[in-house]
């Protein structure tokens, strides 16, 4: 079985940020671990991603498009 290993994970927000990052960061972990893992073996250095949220996005929505680069970037 895959894993992904998340070492240290770093949020920058512009505009205004999240009320709570640390429920965005514990989010973005639980989306991740129900996720399909890749099935090939990677190691990223570093990853930057960029995500708007939309007006009215809450953390959730937010988190899971986080998520969703994130394991589409691994994937690639």
């Amino acid at each position: 079985m895959a894993e992904v290993a998340i070492g240290r994970l770093t949020l920058k927000f512009s505009g205004a940020a999240p009320a709570h990052p640390e429920r965005l960061a514990t989010l973005i972990a639980q989306a991740l671990a129900q996720a399909p893992t890749p099935a090939v073996a990677r190691e990223l250095g570093a990853m930057a991603l960029t995500v708007a949220a939309a007006p009215g996005d809450d953390d959730a929505a937010i988190a899971a498009r986080i998520a969703a680069q994130m394991l589409a970037r691994l994937r690639s």
